[in-house]
């Protein structure tokens, strides 16, 4: 299912970071092997992309535990 528009960036960071708490969870499917590899590619370009669009990669907001509630 797809993000709705109006909110596709703050629905892709939450599950960003629910991946990142469980990126050490067990063992994982060849499926979920090749998804991570995409999404490690995926988030590389994202900084490439906001590289272009800012001064340093210091201008990322970093989430804390108060914004995933």
């Amino acid at each position: 299912m797809s993000n709705m528009s109006y909110c596709r960036h703050e629905n892709t960071a939450a599950d960003l970071a629910e991946i990142i708490d469980m990126w050490y969870d067990g063992a994982e499917s060849k499926e979920e092997a090749k998804a991570r590899r995409s999404l490690v590619y995926f988030a590389k370009e994202i900084v490439k992309l906001y590289e272009q669009d800012t001064e340093t990669v210091d201008d990322l907001v970093v989430a804390t535990d108060d914004s995933n509630a």
